[in-house]
């Protein structure tokens, strides 16, 4: 038997993502007698899926939030923060949206700030309110608008739905030769080999219709202190670039901490045992994007919250085993190449997978890229 904690236990989560939301609220409907923080940098919620869209102008920033305030349980105590100084084994240190210093005690932490990903979809860049991200929005769509020639570093799936989205907005500018878009990736296909080569192939058949050029096998080097118009390639340079994005991957969204034994793997995500505990301490669980789990996406959350749920119960009160573990199994998966084409597959056993018709993922996923079930996305339970 482990060690309880009180018979009222603080939990703290840091991370108001989509899946910090959905914890705290699980959390407080499962255990209403816990005294749940939710510790956020934003006052609202966003669709991380949709944001590639706001940037074409295709959504508006009302199409993917909602004020933090609706999504989250009335139960739960927000505390708003300019910035997460450290935390540890028992609390958390920051700096409140009205710039004093608050630390805030825990018995059990939860870790569930994400990744941090580039422009055009980098929400560090959004701010902390609706109306800044507007503003940061404008300036991105102007800048597209605006643009002659767009380098894309990277043809994973952030890579090719962002080209995907440009090359539906601006097709009558590819078409003509007034714009022109390239992308690069460092492999010899696009997104990667989990995936089918008819997807694949399929992917690219799509991109290249759009007019969307594509460089394989070459890695893009950028240095706009010393050339912002210039793209270093492997074998080659391109000139004359007006935009570059990179959409080589995220980074893990790891605040800084005085836990010698918080072990993360090569990339900065915290490894965890199946339980979503971290390997060393117990009573501090990472959810979401910020572990090392193979299977984290979206579509893993309610399992993935599930194990969660059931394992903090565990730990506030003292138990040594029966705690519960993940298990990643095969999902359908698919990919938006704009608002009317895209393409998935779904598991098929041992027989591996079958391509879905591209019709239902256009209804699923590329029409509204589920802005359409937005509080659901959002954590509200």
């Amino acid at each position: 038997m482990g060690r309880s904690v009180s018979a009222n236990p603080k939990i703290t989560i840091i991370g108001s993502g989509t899946f910090g939301n959905y914890a705290a609220n699980i959390l407080v409907k499962s255990y209403p007698h816990y005294h749940i923080t939710l510790i956020a940098v934003n006052d609202y919620a966003y669709n991380l899926m949709a944001t590639h869209r706001l940037i074409t102008g295709g959504f508006k920033p009302k199409d993917i939030t909602r004020p933090l305030s609706e999504i989250i349980s009335s139960k739960v105590n927000i505390v708003l923060v300019k910035e997460v100084v450290e935390f540890n084994e028992k609390n958390t240190r920051l700096i409140t949206s009205n710039d004093a210093e608050e630390t805030i005690d825990h018995d059990i932490l939860i870790l569930a700030t994400g990744s941090k990903w580039a422009n055009p979809i980098a929400a560090q860049n959004f701010g902390s309110s609706v109306d800044s991200m507007t503003e940061y929005l404008h300036n991105e769509i102007e800048k597209f608008k605006d643009a002659k020639k767009i380098l894309i570093a990277g043809l994973g799936f952030v890579g090719v739905e962002l080209a995907g989205e440009l090359g539906y907005a601006f097709k009558a500018q590819l078409a003509s030769g007034e714009k022109e878009i390239v992308c690069v990736h460092s492999f010899e296909n696009v997104i990667d080999n989990r995936y089918s080569e008819s997807i694949r192939n399929s992917i690219k058949q799509y991109l290249k219709n759009m007019n969307i050029k594509m460089v394989f096998k070459e890695k893009a080097v950028y240095d706009p202190e010393t050339n912002p118009r210039q793209v270093k390639l492997t074998h080659s340079t391109i000139e004359d670039i007006d935009l570059f994005y990179s959409c080589t991957g995220p980074i893990a969204n790891l605040p800084s901490n005085t836990l010698t034994g918080l072990e993360v793997d090569k990339k900065g995500y915290i490894k965890v045992k199946k339980t979503l505990q971290t390997l060393k301490y117990p009573n501090i669980f990472a959810f979401g994007d910020i572990n090392n789990v193979p299977g984290k996406r979206f579509v893993y959350r309610e399992e993935h919250g599930e194990v969660l749920r059931k394992n903090v119960e565990l730990v506030v009160v003292g138990a040594s085993h029966g705690f519960k573990e993940y298990v990643t199994k095969p999902r359908p998966v698919g990919v938006s190449i704009g608002p009317e084409l895209g393409v998935g597959q779904a598991p098929l056993g041992k027989l591996g997978t079958v391509k879905v018709p591209e019709f239902l993922i256009v209804k699923k996923k590329s029409k509204h890229l589920f802005t359409d079930k937005l509080d659901e996305v959002l954590g509200k339970v």
